[in-house]
């Protein structure tokens, strides 16, 4: 199911159809790409449900406002340039200078940091509208076990097919370490699948 069928807000299915990582690589997967694809279906996100008063919701408009704003940005095709007056660490700046050159990653290093700073961005508006979206809808975050089951179908891992262990793994874990991540819950997970000796 797409954002979209899940019905989440513009910014947050933007954010998640355009700057999700290659689910295929799970060193790319971040927590906001796990958190996106476990609480998708989890609930509905409408707009000017709520009552229309008071600071925090002027505060909340102004965040969606910029976070729209900054996509249109993103998916603005102009080829209009500026220039901009940046300094950087020498060090960053050679690094990526012969990183350019030996290993032809990009066309110039002005061309890296355009491309680094956008998927910056991207990820960045993802997880603000993820945030704001489990904000407004605390029941609809997913937990520790719905973050293992997204980490495992991302990586293709063997357990991927056994959400219930994979539950059950997350209760214990956190029992013992409330700070496990989802990767801890599948080595965990791996563990107590492993034969006796």
């Amino acid at each position: 199911m797409s954002c979209r069928e899940a019905g989440h807000c513009q910014p947050c299915r933007r954010a998640g159809e355009e700057a999700s990582p290659d689910p295929g690589d799970s060193h790319d997967r971040s927590t906001a790409e796990l958190i996106h694809r476990a609480g998708r279906d989890a609930s509905t996100w409408i707009l000017g449900r709520s009552c229309t008063t008071g600071a925090w919701y002027i505060t909340w408009v102004e965040r969606q406002a910029a976070i729209e704003r900054i996509n249109e940005l993103l998916d603005d095709g102009e080829l209009e340039t500026s220039n901009t007056s940046m300094r950087i660490p020498t060090a960053l700046r050679d690094a990526a200078a012969l990183a350019v050159k030996e290993l032809g990653i990009a066309s110039s290093a002005t061309a890296l940091t355009t491309t680094a700073l956008r998927v910056t961005l991207e990820a960045v508006v993802m997880q603000a509208a993820l945030d704001d979206h489990y904000e407004r809808h605390p029941q609809a975050r997913p937990d520790l076990g719905d973050l293992a089951i997204a980490a495992a179908e991302l990586d293709d891992h063997p357990l991927a097919g056994q959400p219930g262990r994979l539950r059950q793994a997350a209760v214990e874990i956190a029992a013992n370490h409330p700070d496990a991540s989802p990767d801890d819950v599948l080595l965990w997970a791996e563990a107590r699948a492993l034969p006796a000796a």
